[in-house]
Protein backbone atom coordinates (compact mmCIF):
# COMPACT_ATOMS: atom_id res chain seq x y z
CA UNK A 1 0.00 0.00 0.00
CA UNK A 2 1.62 3.36 -0.93
CA UNK A 3 2.09 5.95 1.49
CA UNK A 4 0.06 9.26 1.33
CA UNK A 5 1.92 12.51 3.13
CA UNK A 6 -2.05 14.55 3.66
CA UNK A 7 -3.40 11.23 4.71
CA UNK A 8 -0.71 10.10 7.23
CA UNK A 9 -1.06 13.83 8.27
CA UNK A 10 -4.61 13.41 9.07
CA UNK A 11 -4.38 10.26 10.57
CA UNK A 12 -1.49 11.28 13.04
CA UNK A 13 -3.71 14.52 14.40
CA UNK A 14 -6.70 12.25 14.47
CA UNK A 15 -4.40 9.82 16.78
CA UNK A 16 -3.24 13.02 18.96
CA UNK A 17 -6.81 14.10 19.47
CA UNK A 18 -8.35 10.88 20.25
CA UNK A 19 -5.41 9.61 22.89
CA UNK A 20 -6.27 11.79 25.83
CA UNK A 21 -9.74 10.01 25.82
CA UNK A 22 -8.37 6.52 25.22
CA UNK A 23 -9.66 6.31 21.65
CA UNK A 24 -13.43 6.15 23.09
CA UNK A 25 -15.89 8.03 21.26
CA UNK A 26 -18.39 7.86 23.52
CA UNK A 27 -15.76 10.39 25.41
CA UNK A 28 -14.75 11.90 22.52
CA UNK A 29 -18.23 13.52 21.54
CA UNK A 30 -19.05 14.14 25.33
CA UNK A 31 -15.81 16.50 24.84
CA UNK A 32 -17.25 18.09 21.91
CA UNK A 33 -20.99 18.37 23.12
CA UNK A 34 -19.48 20.00 26.37
CA UNK A 35 -17.16 22.48 24.38
CA UNK A 36 -19.99 23.72 22.32
CA UNK A 37 -22.49 24.01 25.56
CA UNK A 38 -19.60 26.26 26.76
CA UNK A 39 -19.17 28.05 23.55
CA UNK A 40 -20.48 31.72 22.71
CA UNK A 41 -21.64 30.08 18.71
CA UNK A 42 -24.92 29.16 17.69
CA UNK A 43 -25.04 25.64 16.26
CA UNK A 44 -28.30 24.54 13.82
CA UNK A 45 -29.23 21.08 13.06
CA UNK A 46 -30.94 21.91 9.50
CA UNK A 47 -33.38 19.45 7.80
CA UNK A 48 -32.41 17.70 4.72
CA UNK A 49 -32.90 19.51 1.78
CA UNK A 50 -34.96 18.01 -1.34
CA UNK A 51 -33.91 18.68 -4.58
CA UNK A 52 -36.10 21.10 -7.26
CA UNK A 53 -38.63 19.10 -8.83
CA UNK A 54 -38.00 16.35 -6.56
CA UNK A 55 -41.64 14.69 -5.09
CA UNK A 56 -41.18 11.60 -2.58
CA UNK A 57 -44.94 10.93 -2.86
CA UNK A 58 -44.89 10.50 -6.56
CA UNK A 59 -41.75 8.52 -6.20
CA UNK A 60 -43.21 6.23 -4.07
CA UNK A 61 -45.98 5.75 -6.56
CA UNK A 62 -43.82 4.92 -9.16
CA UNK A 63 -42.59 1.70 -7.61
CA UNK A 64 -43.25 -1.49 -8.95
CA UNK A 65 -46.04 -3.24 -6.53
CA UNK A 66 -43.94 -5.88 -6.04
CA UNK A 67 -41.49 -3.89 -4.57
CA UNK A 68 -43.78 -1.79 -2.19
CA UNK A 69 -45.12 -5.19 -1.01
CA UNK A 70 -42.22 -6.36 -0.19
CA UNK A 71 -41.47 -3.00 2.07
CA UNK A 72 -44.63 -3.49 3.84
CA UNK A 73 -44.38 -7.21 4.31
CA UNK A 74 -41.68 -8.04 7.60
CA UNK A 75 -38.57 -10.14 6.60
CA UNK A 76 -37.99 -13.68 6.96
CA UNK A 77 -35.07 -15.51 7.22
CA UNK A 78 -33.50 -17.08 4.11
CA UNK A 79 -34.11 -20.43 4.17
CA UNK A 80 -30.33 -22.17 3.78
Amino acid sequence: MLSDSITDEIRGIRRKLAEPFGNNLDLILADIRTREASDQRVYLSLPPRVAPGHDEQKDAAELPSAVSDMASQPRQPADL
